[in-house]
């Protein structure tokens, strides 16, 4: 049986052999579509959406031939055309090859040979169309990965099991010393513009995503260019498969960190400043979470109340306040919390770390956003702050 309802458009100069044809076609289960000119059939061709293939007869007498009226066709739209002639030289069948290959049929050899191009024509359409889909499909998801690897703001890379590259992204190339992702091909790290000892340390990484199988994350890597700036960044790696499974290579991704880091160095010296400060000034400073109650203290709070802990429950604090204290503090941040009222308050405390009992003044207020009171604590044992509060 043919092609279920496919339509053929017959290109045909002499009027009885195109019945003749059109006739053992229909029989064969085609619609067909009858032209006796290549101009005809250009308009047909372009009018016509329901034609599936074409039979171009190479000599249509007066006009163009089949050769220039199916460059047209195939101008405008995707067809199979198969040429008819009742030539064999190699010069015409070349010509025809050169417009599409879908078949070429000496006239004459029978309704059985047509139907069989035909058929093979219709395939070889189908195959064409399926690669052109997969070959459409992978240059935009390649041409996705390549926007990925433009917009990045890292670095992208990729090796084989032998650690040579085979490919980057161009944040890559300017950081091995590259002037193009290109450059990088069928390079190692010992062929770049590292620093000594590095690619030593990068393929280290490098054998144990082969040698596992797992990917590593977060490697903080230092980079010191000719300059002498200091440059951190974390790569993550992870192995590539092949479609059977085996690893073929690793991925790597590296992202610049050192404004995070260089904040970081930064906070930690803030930090001991700010603890050593609070050290010689016997202050600290300290945080009560209502949702929890829960008490966290800096190092300076924890050393006046002899607490080798930045964090205690509120009950723990209170029992270090001598009872004659207790009550005025209950109220006092019952106020805070109640009616924003001022909260500065002086009391006594027994340590937790040498039962010493020191005199300390506490000021606060409530952040009713947050939920979470902040304070400052003082130890005032050796004297007294101007402008204190009364004790209670």
């Amino acid at each position: 049986m043919a092609e279920a309802r496919k339509t053929i458009l017959l290109v045909e100069d002499q009027a009885l052999i195109a019945l003749d044809t059109k006739r053992r076609l229909e029989r064969r289960g085609y619609s067909v579509v009858l032209s006796y000119s290549g101009e005809d059939a250009v308009k047909l061709a372009a009018s016509d959406p329901s034609i599936d293939l074409i039979l171009m007869d190479i000599d249509l007498g007066e006009g163009i031939d089949g050769t220039v009226a199916a460059r047209m066709i195939l101008e405008g739209r995707e067809l199979p055309v198969v040429f008819l002639s009742s030539h064999t030289e190699s010069d015409i069948v070349e010509l025809s090859e050169k417009i599409t290959s879908y078949g070429y049929v000496v006239k004459d050899t029978g309704i059985t040979v047509l139907e069989a191009s035909i058929r093979m024509a219709f395939r070889l359409f189908e195959a064409y169309r399926e690669t052109r889909k997969i070959s459409l499909a992978l240059h935009e998801k390649n041409q996705l990965l390549e926007n990925v690897m433009k917009s990045f703001p890292g670095s992208v890379f990729w090796k084989d099991r032998n650690l040579v590259y085979l490919g980057c992204n161009a944040a890559e190339a300017r950081a091995a010393g590259l002037s193009h992702p290109d450059e990088i091909v069928g390079k190692t790290d010992f062929d770049l513009g590292w620093n000594e000892g590095e690619p030593e340390f990068f393929r280290a990484s490098d054998m144990k995503v082969l040698e596992s199988g797992q990917g590593l994350r977060d490697i903080e890597e230092v980079h010191q260019d000719g300059d002498g700036l200091t440059t951190w960044m974390e790569t993550s790696k992870a192995p590539i498969f092949d479609e059977k499974g085996n690893i073929s290579g690793i991925l790597g991704v590296s992202v610049d960190v050192t404004e995070r880091v260089l904040a970081t160095l930064a906070l930690r010296e803030s930090e001991a400043r700010l603890s050593h400060a609070e050290e010689v000034a016997k202050i600290g400073n300290w945080k009560l979470m209502l949702d929890t109650g829960r008490i966290e203290g800096s190092k300076g709070a924890c050393a006046i109340y002899g607490v080798d802990r930045d964090s205690m429950s509120l009950e723990e604090i209170q029992a270090m306040v001598l009872p004659e204290y207790r009550e005025a503090g209950d109220r006092a941040l019952s106020d805070l919390i109640a009616h924003d009222a001022p909260y500065d308050l002086v009391a006594r405390i027994r340590r937790r770390s040498d039962g010493r009992i020191v005199e300390i003044r506490s000021i606060a207020n409530f952040d009713r956003q947050a939920n979470v009171i902040n304070g400052v604590v003082m130890d005032t044992s050796e004297g007294s702050l101007p402008g204190r509060g009364d004790r209670n």
